[in-house]
């Protein structure tokens, strides 16, 4: 047993003596640590440097936040940014129940009191008022006369005043040539059938109508006005005026159906007669034989 360690000791002792064998291989060129040994002394070094930029960067931020001017996005107190105000975003109702979504409730301060003029207490709200009414009575004062002039064009009979024609000067001694017979008290025909049309009595107010015509034409030599001749021979003699005959010839059918036919006159009948009074004072002073064509004229011969 002493041997064998005996032994082991001298195999150590052996290759402890023995000199080592160098191995040829690759070797780390000198150049290459510089630049290692240079990498890792920047990496200690750098931070410091570093850490001084940034202070003095930070120190020219805040020098230069101080200089602005007051404004509403930094605060300059505090050193920090104030947020912006926003109003609060509401979703639609009508995007998601489509047309049966209630109505949005505004706010009161979208709701508006009038007063928009910018004057001072309640000269603001009297002017505003004031105005307002004014504004209000000359849109109705308008939509009235704009109502009363339309209804007066499609309806002249109803909203037009009726002015009295210039009535012919009558001989009163050839009233008792008339077919009629005429009370005394009446002075005038054409005044008497006018009383009448107002009382609302227009079968008397015809016959009185009728009576003034023939008394005009009379008077104007163009017919002869005389007892016992009939309503057909005045046609006769106005055939040189066909336009005078034919306004002759309807108030002669009126007088007709009121005299001979006992039938009652109709309110605007009687009207369209009246009417046409003007166009027969024309017709009266006018010559003959200038309102209708030769055909026209030849029939009527």
């Amino acid at each position: 047993m002493t041997a064998v360690r005996t032994v082991f000791s001298c195999n150590d002792a052996s290759r402890a003596a023995a000199p080592r064998k160098s191995h040829p291989g690759p070797g780390l060129p000198a150049g290459l640590g510089a630049l290692l040994l240079a990498i890792l002394l920047l990496a200690i070094l750098l931070p410091a440097p570093l850490t001084l930029a940034f202070s003095a960067a930070d120190i020219d931020v805040q020098r230069a936040l101080q200089s602005l001017p007051d404004n509403h996005w930094y605060n300059k107190e505090s050193r920090s940014y104030n947020p912006p105000s926003v109003s609060p975003q509401h979703d639609n109702p009508l995007r998601r129940e489509g047309w049966l979504a209630p109505p949005e409730r505004q706010s009161p301060a979208a709701t508006s009191n009038g007063n928009n003029w910018n004057l001072p207490g309640w000269f603001a709200e009297w002017f505003s008022t004031v105005f307002i009414s004014l504004l209000g009575v000359v849109l109705l004062v308008v939509v009235a006369l704009l109502a009363y002039h339309s209804l007066r064009s499609y309806m002249p009979a109803r909203f037009e005043r009726r002015r009295s024609p210039p009535a012919v000067t009558i001989d009163p001694a050839r009233v008792a040539a008339l077919p009629f017979e005429v009370r005394s008290t009446a002075d005038h025909p054409l005044r008497e059938a006018e009383r009448l049309m107002q009382a609302g009595k227009f079968n008397e107010a015809t016959l009185f109508l009728y009576g003034y015509l023939l008394l005009a034409l009379d008077q104007a030599r163009k017919i002869h006005l005389q007892q016992g001749r009939t309503n057909r021979m005045y046609l006769r003699e106005l055939r040189e005026s066909p336009r005078l005959s034919e306004l002759v010839e309807q108030a002669m059918l009126a007088f007709e159906d009121v005299f001979f036919g006992q039938h009652a006159i109709p309110r605007e009948r009687f009207l369209r007669l009246w009417e046409r009074l003007d166009e027969f004072h024309q017709q009266l002073s006018s010559p003959a034989t200038d309102s209708l064509p030769s055909p026209m004229k030849a029939t009527h011969a």
